[in-house]
């Protein structure tokens, strides 16, 4: 299966050559930050199966991949943010959705930097301002 890049651009008409970092990743979902935090994507976790189509006459070999949302699927199952603590709160109520409980310690959560600041957050079962002082301190706002 392929995962999505922790950081692409896109020079596509239909994103206008946006630059796309992950800033968070669990098993049920992403954040991505937009241009340095212009703004912010979360969306669930969508997988292509591998197989086989046929266009125009032709064979067409598709990959497993996990899928980054298309226009279409905001709102659907993609969400968009102006600003961080939106994104967030959309990220842990997804997490605890479809997980069935909090997110906290016992949900692998694959983040892309460290997590060695406001431990107290945490302690204080504060998840969401944990996890936004993490992203801002990875964007360099910190």
């Amino acid at each position: 299966m392929k995962e999505l890049e922790i950081e692409f651009s896109s020079g596509g008409s239909s994103i206008g050559g946006f630059v796309f970092k992950q800033l968070l990743r669990s098993n049920v979902c992403y954040l991505y930050g937009v241009n340095d935090g212009s703004h912010y994507e979360v969306f669930l976790r969508r997988e292509q199966k591998e197989g086989e189509m046929v266009l125009g006459g032709n064979k067409i070999i598709l990959e497993a991949k996990v899928l980054y949302p298309k226009d279409e699927a905001f709102g659907v199952w993609a969400w968009s943010y102006v600003n961080l603590k939106n994104a967030l709160q959309k990220f842990h109520f997804l997490n605890s959705q479809y997980l069935g409980e909090k997110v906290d310690n016992k949900v692998r959560m694959d983040f892309r930097f460290r997590v060695d600041v406001v431990e107290f957050l945490r302690e204080k079962d504060n998840m969401s301002g944990y996890l936004e002082c993490l992203v801002l301190r990875e964007m360099g706002k910190v």
